[in-house]
C-alpha cells in the first residue's frame, strides 16, 4: 500500500512538472501579453435572458413593465387559459409578495373546472408561457420545472406543443398558507420547436403563483440555474483568456436610478431584483454576478467586471440630456455609498467564506474566493469633468484596498478625439496601468490602420482594445479584422488585452450588428469573424518576431505575424489576405531549433461577401499539412487567412 502511495504521489508530482514546462525563446523575439485574445459578454440582442441563461419561461416573475417596453406588463409573456370550459379569473397582486424584490405574482381563482371537457385532454384555470419564440423542447429530454405557491390547491403543471397537445405532465399539490417552492420534471416525448407550459388549477379554490420555471437537464455542466451548453461549448472553443462582463452600456442602465447593481444578481434566484435593461428589455438577474464568476472559471479564463463610473451615458436621451455633455451624474454623496458598493463586490469574490460578502458566496455554494485580477472602471462615456472625478474616486479606493487588483480605465468609444486624449491622460496622471479602446470601423480603416499600435508608448498604460467590429458578417469583414490582429499581436507588449463586440445577436432581436454568434433556440450560426477570433486565440503565443516573414513587394492590405508558444514550444505564422491577388510570402525560419517536419495548416477562405447562414456555414476552416524547410515559400490565395503551426520535435531518447 506504501509503495502504491509513493507511485501514484512520483506520477502526480511529474505530471504537474510536464504542465508546467516551457520552452526557451529564441533570441531576437520580444515579449507578448499571454491574455491578448478574450471575449466581451453583454446582455444586449437578447444573449442573456432568452439566450445564454438557460430559463425557459419568460417573465417569470411577473414583473415585466411598460416603462421597459411599449406594451408590456406584469401578465407579458403569459396567456390565460380554461381549457375544457372552465370558468375564473387571474388577477396581478403585490400584496405580501414572495419577496420585497419580486413585488408581483398572479392569483388563480378557479369557479369552474372541466365542465365539459370536449375536445381538450387537460382542464382547469390557469396559464400558458410560449417562452422566447416557443420552446425548443427535445424528445427523451429531462425538464425541470419549479415554481412557488401560496394556498391549498392541486396544479397541474404541463408541457405542451403548438397546438396544446400534452407531452408530459404532473400534478403538484399546494398544500400551505405561506409561499412554498414546489418542484417536478418531465422527460420529453416529442421534439417541438413551438412548445409550451401550462400551470392549471384543477380544482375549485384560490391560489398564488411566483417564479414559474422551466430548465432543460443538461444545462452546461448540468448545474442548476445553468447556462445553454451549446452556447457555452461555442465560447470555450474559442479559448478565451479573459472575458469582460456584463458591459458594455449595460452597466449604464436607463438612467441612474437603474444603473447596473451587482448585488441584485447574487443570492437565491427568488430574492433576486430584476430591472430595466438599457436595450429595451428585461434582465430577470437569474444569470448575475455568481454566474458570470463560475462562467468564468468553467471557461478557464479571468473575470473583468466593468463597473459603472457614476455618470449616464451621453447617448441616453430618456430625460438625462444635459446641455453639452448628455450626462447625468451621482453627486459626491451618492459616490461615496457607491464606491463602498463596489469595495464589497471585491470581497463578496475574494474575501473568506467568514467575511460579511465572502459569507454570502459561500452559502451560494463557492467557499473558495474567485480570483480576481482585473476590475474596468466605466464604458465609452465621454471624459468630462464628472466622469474624472468619479473614476478618480473610484480607483483610489480600489487600489488603495486592493493594490493587487489591475483597474482598467477608460477613454471613450472613438479611436481618436478629446476624450479618448482625456481619458489617456487620466490613466497616466492617477497611475493606472491599462486603459480601455473602443471603435467599430469599416474593413478598409482596419486594413490602413493595422500599424496604429507602432508608434504608442511603451513606458505608459497597455491598452485594453475592449470592443471592436468592422460593421457587417462578411468574410471581407473577418479578414479586415485578422489583418488588423496581426498588428495586435506585433504589439503585444502594449496591447494587454482584445476582445470582440458584441458577442451574440438572438435571431430577429438584434438592437446591434455584427455580432460574432447568432442564434436561435436551437441552433447556433458561428460568423466568418467568429473562427478569425478562434483562430488567433488558439494558437497564441507569447514571443512576437518580426524579421521572420518577408513579402515580395508593397502589400497594403496583407497581415502577418510569427509567435512562440513557449508552453507547447510550438513556432506559429498567421498570414491575413485581404485582397483579390495571390501573395507571395517567405518564412525565414533558421533561427528556430528543434522544429518538426510538418506543420498543421489551418485555412479560411472563400468570396469576400460571403456570409453563413443558418443552413449554409460556408466559411469555416480547413486543415491541412505541408512540410517544413528552414526556408518555406508560402503562396497565400486571394481572401484568405492561413495560420501555419509547426510543432516542436518530440525529444529523443
Amino acid at each position: 500500500m506504501k509503495r502504491t502511495t509513493l507511485l501514484l504521489f512520483i506520477f502526480s508530482v511529474a505530471t504537474l512538472l510536464s504542465q508546467a514546462k516551457t520552452y526557451p525563446a529564441t533570441a531576437g523575439g520580444k515579449a507578448i501579453s499571454r491574455e491578448l485574445w478574450g471575449i466581451f459578454f453583454e446582455d444586449i440582442n437578447y444573449a442573456g435572458d432568452g439566450g445564454l441563461y438557460a430559463e425557459m419561461v419568460q417573465n417569470h416573475s411577473f414583473e415585466y413593465s411598460l416603462a421597459e417596453h411599449e406594451g408590456w406588463g406584469p401578465t407579458t409573456a403569459w396567456r390565460f387559459v380554461k381549457p375544457g370550459h372552465s370558468a375564473g379569473d387571474v388577477t396581478v397582486n403585490m400584496d405580501r409578495p414572495l419577496h420585497p424584490n419580486n413585488p408581483h405574482y398572479v392569483t388563480l381563482e378557479a369557479e369552474v373546472v372541466g365542465l365539459f371537457r370536449g375536445d381538450s385532454p387537460l382542464h382547469g384555470v390557469g396559464l400558458q408561457n410560449a417562452g422566447f419564440d416557443g420552446m425548443s423542447l427535445k424528445a427523451g429530454e429531462r425538464y425541470n420545472v419549479s415554481l412557488w405557491a401560496r394556498g391549498r390547491m392541486p396544479l397541474v403543471v404541463a408541457l405542451l406543443d403548438g397546438k396544446g397537445k400534452p407531452l408530459g405532465s404532473d400534478t403538484i399539490r399546494v398544500d400551505n398558507d405561506g409561499w412554498q417552492q414546489y418542484t417536478t420534471h418531465f422527460t420529453c416525448d416529442t421534439t417541438v420547436t413551438d412548445g409550451q407550459l401550462a400551470v392549471l388549477a384543477v380544482e375549485r379554490g384560490r391560489v398564488d403563483l411566483d417564479m414559474i420555471s422551466l430548465f432543460p437537464q443538461h444545462t452546461y455542466k448540468e448545474r442548476p440555474n445553468g447556462l445553454r451548453a451549446d452556447m457555452m461549448e461555442a465560447l470555450r472553443s474559442l479559448h478565451p483568456r479573459f472575458m469582460r462582463f456584463p458591459g458594455g452600456c449595460l452597466v449604464h442602465g436607463p438612467g441612474l436610478k437603474h444603473m447596473y447593481n451587482w448585488k441584485n444578481g447574487i443570492g437565491p434566484v427568488e430574492t433576486r431584483k430584476s430591472q430595466p435593461n438599457c436595450w429595451e428589455y428585461h434582465n430577470t438577474m437569474g444569470l448575475g454576478y455568481y454566474e458570470y464568476f463560475l462562467m468564468c472559471e468553467d471557461l478557464r479564463c479571468k473575470p473583468v467586471p466593468v463597473i459603472h463610473a457614476g455618470v449616464t451615458c451621453q447617448g441616453d436621451a430618456k430625460g438625462w440630456n444635459i446641455p453639452g455633455t448628455g450626462q447625468h451624474s451621482l453627486t459626491e454623496a451618492e459616490m461615496r455609498v457607491y464606491v463602498q458598493d463596489i469595495l464589497d463586490m471585491i470581497e463578496w469574490a475574494t474575501g473568506s467564506a467568514d467575511s460579511r460578502w465572502g459569507r454570502l458566496r459561500a452559502e451560494a455554494g463557492h467557499p473558495e474566493p474567485f480570483q480576481l485580477e482585473y476590475i474596468a472602471i466605466g464604458n465609452e462615456e465621454n471624459v468630462t469633468d464628472s466622469l474624472v472625478r468619479n473614476l478618480t474616486m473610484l480607483y483610489q479606493a480600489i487600489h488603495s484596498r486592493y493594490p493587487a487588483i489591475t483597474v482598467i480605465g477608460t477613454c471613450g468609444y472613438t479611436a481618436n478625439g478629446k476624450s479618448h486624449d482625456r481619458g489617456w491622460a487620466l490613466t497616466r496622471e492617477l497611475g493606472m496601468k491599462v486603459v480601455d479602446e473602443h471603435y467599430f470601423q469599416r474593413p478598409d480603416w482596419f486594413i490602413k490602420n493595422q500599424h496604429r499600435y507602432d508608434s504608442y508608448d511603451r513606458t505608459g498604460p497597455q491598452v485594453y482594445f475592449g470592443e471592436y467590429a468592422t460593421k457587417d458578417c462578411r468574410l471581407i469583414n473577418a479578414l479586415a479584422e485578422a489583418v488588423y490582429m496581426t498588428g495586435l499581436e506585433r504589439n503585444g507588449d502594449i496591447v494587454r488585452m482584445a476582445s470582440y463586440a458584441p458577442l451574440f445577436g438572438k435571431r430577429d432581436h438584434c438592437q446591434w450588428n455584427p455580432n460574432l454568434i447568432y442564434f436561435d433556440n436551437e441552433r447556433l450560426c458561428p460568423t466568418p469573424s467568429y473562427y478569425v477570433q478562434q483562430l488567433f486565440s488558439t494558437h497564441a503565443g507569447d514571443y512576437y518576431y518580426g524579421d521572420v516573414i518577408q513579402v515580395e513587394g508593397d502589400v497594403p492590405t496583407l497581415g502577418r505575424s510569427c509567435v512562440f508558444d513557449s508552453q507547447s514550444g510550438d513556432v506559429i505564422l498567421k498570414l491575413a489576405n485581404a485582397d483579390s491577388v495571390t501573395v507571395q510570402v517567405r518564412a525565414d525560419l533558421s533561427r528556430f531549433k528543434h522544429m518538426g517536419k510538418t506543420a498543421q495548416v489551418i485555412t479560411l477562405t472563400g468570396t469576400p461577401d460571403a456570409q453563413n447562414t443558418f443552413d449554409d456555414a460556408r466559411i469555416r476552416p480547413q486543415e491541412s499539412t505541408m512540410k517544413v524547410t528552414r526556408s518555406l515559400s508560402i503562396e497565400l490565395p486571394p481572401h484568405t487567412l492561413q495560420v501555419i503551426r509547426i510543432t516542436r520535435k518530440a525529444a529523443s531518447h
